[in-house]
């Protein structure tokens, strides 16, 4: 019995504390973060909070996208149709200077859905570059 629980144990390390942990670091604050509608535009602005967050509340059916200036960062997106959007973007930079680079999320609501995004440091500075089609900036 006392095995079963240890390897329940580790199961749980492995699959829930672990990976939260290797994913992201300190919030960002003060990120601007862009809503657009395809077609038509960017439709709402919002600044990152203490917590690295930006609500963008309930948005209609449609297609959208969100633009931000990324230098190295973990982005958590929900509400989207297609589920949660996890993305790392890191940005390879001189030493001691940040350089900053357009990011573009697309995504889809296929019904009225609560539109969340979370952004925070990366917690080592890995060289990931998203090859996602939804991310839009580094190469």
């Amino acid at each position: 019995m006392k095995k079963h629980h240890n390897i329940l144990l580790i199961v749980f390390l492995f699959t829930v504390i672990f990976p939260l942990s290797v994913m992201a670091g300190a919030p960002l604050k003060g990120v601007d973060v862009k809503l657009g509608r395809n077609p038509g535009g960017i439709i709402a602005n919002r600044t990152a909070d203490n917590q690295g967050k930006s609500d963008f509340g309930l948005l209609p059916a449609g297609s959208y996208y969100l633009e931000f200036a990324a230098s190295g960062m973990h982005i958590e997106v929900t509400g989207s149709s297609q589920g949660k959007i996890v993305r790392d973007i890191a940005v390879d930079e001189p030493a001691g200077k940040t350089r900053r680079v357009p990011v573009r999320i697309e995504f889809s609501v296929n019904e009225k859905q609560h539109l969340g995004v979370r952004i925070t440091s990366l917690d080592k500075p890995l060289n990931i570059r998203s090859s996602s089609p939804e991310v839009k900036g580094p190469p």
